[in-house]
């Protein structure tokens, strides 16, 4: 990695060297860029605004973009060029924001019509404005999070862009680097670490690996304008059929990115981030890059961090109604894991890490010597072309390929996991309108080869070889969504989804009868008998979806729907490594037969805003069947997976809030304090079988986050805010072991504008409260030998990070 922090420096400084300073003095911007009918640039069209006796003017450069300065509110302007016809339409400018405009003239001798104006210039890159307006034709719970926030607050992880978004629970994992547990309606959360459940989008392109694996920190949000989150059934369209739905980073274009935006910030545990994008357009071509990295020491020992991010997009566009666009991402990530604890030991220090078996004060893992970490390397390059046919129809085709090099450090108990991965595929997608009716309709496949070795942790190194497979998996499916306005104001909405999922497990071991397993104490191996571990498995999909949509004119909505959802295993759950302990390494290794996870859900919901608040609430009740479960045992490491037997239930509340408490306090230009808040109930419970009436280990049945700011119209503003969960939760389906509740308290002052410069100063965890973030999912916590122990004295809990104060700047040019 020391070669690529060299690399990112030097990258940095000659990105950053060709621009200048440049300050803005209005309260805010327009900027544009106009075309014929024909798609190509016009330079030097006349643009005038003229308001209350005021004018303001400007005309095209040479590749058809224009800019103003305007005061907030609402003005006409003026467009005029020879030849073509001169148009006026109003624009709404809002104070310390740019609004985009793309704007098509036409020829006097067209006749055409007369004007276009949307916030979203490219067919293949959705701009915030317009993810949102798709997003709310769906019958059903969605998030969409514009990232304009990380300006003036930290950007390191998952959690700092969709930490407070209601239906979204994402729990520290391995002390605040950015490999956190994610949880959306619980899909996935037993496996351990959290890896599947729901599927992870960069621009609408899969980092998940074809079996359904993903490594959450190649998500760089840093890279992204916004993020879209669809829960549950509302993503089968990219392919998704889990109860969690789809996560979407959508990046930056060079339509709507800065020439130049730097942000740096540095805090507490020697944590530092660094990222540099630029966006430009080139007559019919426009590119956009980011560069960022980022390192840390973490919380607690062995327990240091980095990442390396490259993203870089180019559109082009053949004409107003065709464009396509290239996509690369690069992504170098490293971290420690410290491991769990029990309750005594991470009261009496959160930031230690086990040396081994030493009852009654520890049980294991060995991190002291098992030095266990997680590298991994990834590269993806996708492509996406849009096609607008006409005003009506639009076609989309979408190509990735992807490769990870990923080595996972597990404590002895396991061993080390190193898998090389190619895989892709790619996506066609139909939408029409006629009258009353609107069609979505598209194919989607995924597909990809695993090279799978496992070794020996013998003191932190590869030690001998015991397993070598070849994993295949495949995903071909289909959708069809049918839309009806019955009404101008109620519209029915019906899907259905066809998808068919290969797992194909090959056991290439030369010897497997004499697989070898290690004792270190000892110093020695020994053998064990594990005959081929080779199984094919298939699964079909039949995921139909019924909902409606009622809307009125003052923007409510009142949505419902039915859905059933489908979940194949992976391959980390359909083979089981077992019988270590913290100082002797596995001797099971076994193929298993699982099901597919199923559940038909029932949703209903709301979501609208006025000028002084806004909601978004939804309710759902999933009946599952076939649960995927992952027990760790007792040792905190290996694990099983097995399909529960009998009926699940998943059930929820998701809400969000935000309004306006004041307005116009101290001054009569316009500052206020807001309230925003997310409630997210979940209360997934064993209906039938051995647990029936026990809750299912894993989720807080309350998790609340709150904020309450200032914000001056200068851009000054302060920030208080609250994580909570105001109740134990089980770690264990038997609900022996709970987590317990806790409260977290934050604060930021800075200031945040559309000016050259943000910055901020945030602190975290202000009053130091120990507690655990997250921790390991049993069957029941059992008595450890080798002398009766209770279960708080059984390594569980993974202690989320102590107080933690983090400054920075943002700096960019419009």
């Amino acid at each position: 990695m020391q070669s690529l922090k060299f690399y990112f420096l030097v990258s940095l400084l000659l990105i950053c060297n060709p621009f200048a300073t440049y300050a803005q003095d209005g309260n805010g911007r327009v900027q544009g860029v106009v075309y014929n009918q024909n798609g190509e640039l016009l330079s030097d069209v006349n643009i005038t605004v003229t308001d209350n006796g005021d004018s303001y003017g400007t005309a095209t450069s040479d590749s058809g973009f224009f800019e103003l300065e305007l005061p907030a509110g609402t003005h006409s302007i003026e467009l005029s060029y020879v030849g073509f016809e001169t148009v006026k339409r109003t624009v709404t400018v809002y104070e310390g924001q740019v609004t985009k405009l793309s704007i098509i003239l036409n020829s006097e001798s067209q006749n055409l019509s007369e004007i276009t104006v949307t916030g979203n210039p490219s067919l293949t890159q959705s701009a915030f404005a317009n993810t949102k307006k798709l997003n709310y034709k769906i019958p059903g719970g969605v998030n969409i999070t514009n990232l304009d926030k990380f300006n003036s607050q930290r950007s390191l992880t998952l959690k700092d862009a969709l930490g407070a978004e209601p239906g979204v629970i994402i729990q520290e994992f391995f002390g605040s680097n950015d490999q956190p547990r994610l949880n959306i309606r619980g899909s996935g959360i037993q496996s351990n670490p959290q890896q599947r459940g729901v599927l992870l989008l960069q621009d609408g392109v899969r980092i998940n690996q074809a079996d359904g694996t993903y490594i959450i920190g190649l998500l760089e949000p840093q890279a992204a304008d916004h993020i879209e989150v669809k829960r549950g059934s509302n993503a089968l369209k990219y392919g998704s059929a889990t109860l969690g739905g789809v996560v979407n980073m959508i990046s930056k274009s060079g339509h709507n990115a800065e020439p130049l935006r730097l942000k740096l910030e540095g805090g507490s545990y020697n944590t530092y981030n660094g990222a540099v994008s630029t966006g430009h357009v080139f007559g019919n071509n426009d590119l956009y890059a980011s560069l960022s990295y980022n390192q840390s020491d973490g919380f607690r020992e062995w327990n240091s961090s980095d990442r390396l991010n490259a993203t870089f997009n180019a559109g082009h566009k053949f004409s107003s109604d065709l464009e396509s666009r290239l996509y690369f991402t690069f992504t170098d990530m490293a971290f420690d894991i410290p491991g769990p604890l029990n309750r005594q030991q991470m009261k009496s220090d959160a930031t230690d890490i086990n040396p081994g078996v030493n009852p009654p004060q520890s049980i294991g893992p060995n991190v002291v010597k098992d030095k266990p970490g997680r590298e991994s390397r990834a590269f993806r390059i996708a492509q996406k072309t849009e096609y607008q046919i006409n005003s009506n129809n639009s076609l989309q085709l979408s190509a990735h390929y992807q490769n990870l090099d990923d080595t996972f450090t597990y404590p002895i108990t396991v061993g080390v996991k190193h898998s090389d991965s190619n895989g892709g595929g790619f996506d066609v997608r139909y939408s029409g309108m006629l009258g009353k009716h609107e069609l979505n309709a598209g194919v989607f496949s995924s597909f990809g080869q695993t090279e799978r070795r496992y070794f020996v942790n013998e003191g932190g190194q590869r030690g001998r070889q015991f397993a070598d497979n070849s994993l295949w998996a495949a995903n071909v499916g289909s959708y069809l969504n049918h839309r009806y306005a019955f009404t101008e104001n109620f519209n029915s909405v019906a899907t259905l989804q066809l998808v068919h999922s290969i797992r194909n497990n090959t056991d290439n071991l030369s010897n497997p009868d004499a697989r070898p397993f290690y004792i270190a104490p000892k110093d020695q191996y020994g053998t064990f008998s594990a005959p081929a571990q080779s199984l094919d498995q298939s699964y079909w999909g039949f995921n139909p979806k019924i909902g409606f949509l009622y809307e009125n004119e003052s923007s409510f909505q009142l949505y419902g729907n039915v859905s059933r959802s489908f979940e194949p295993p992976t391959f980390d759950e359909l083979i089981n490594i077992s019988g270590g302990n913290p100082n002797k390494s596995p001797e099971q290794f076994k193929a298993v037969e699982l099901d597919a996870q199923e559940a038909t859900t029932f949703e209903v919901g709301s979501r609208g805003s006025n000028n002084w608040f806004s909601w978004n609430i939804s309710l759902y009740h999933s009946r599952v069947a076939n649960e995927l479960l992952t027990a760790t045992e007792l040792f905190g490491i290996s694990g099983t997976t097995r399909n529960y037997p009998d009926r699940t239930i998943h059930q929820g509340l998701e809400a969000g809030l935000s309004f306006t408490l004041l307005r116009n306090l101290f001054t009569r230009s316009g500052d206020k304090i807001t309230f925003d808040g997310s409630y997210t109930f979940s209360d997934f419970y064993f209906d039938e079988g051995a647990y029936e009436g026990n809750r299912i280990a894993g989720i807080p049945k309350h998790y609340i986050n709150s904020a309450i700011e200032y914000s001056h119209p200068s851009g000054a503003f302060l920030n208080l805010n609250l994580e909570m969960v105001p109740t134990d939760t089980p770690t264990d389906h038997q609900n022996t072991l709970y987590q317990q509740s806790y409260a977290l308290w934050g604060a930021r002052i800075g200031i945040h504008s559309s000016n050259s410069i943000n910055f901020f100063v945030e602190g975290n965890n202000l009053f130091d409260t120990t507690y655990a973030s997250s921790y390991l999912i049993r069957d029941k916590v059992t008595d450890p030998p080798p002398q009766p122990l209770t279960p708080d004295e059984v390594t569980t809990f993974i202690p989320g990070s102590g107080r933690s104060l983090m400054a920075g700047f943002c700096y960019f040019i419009n």
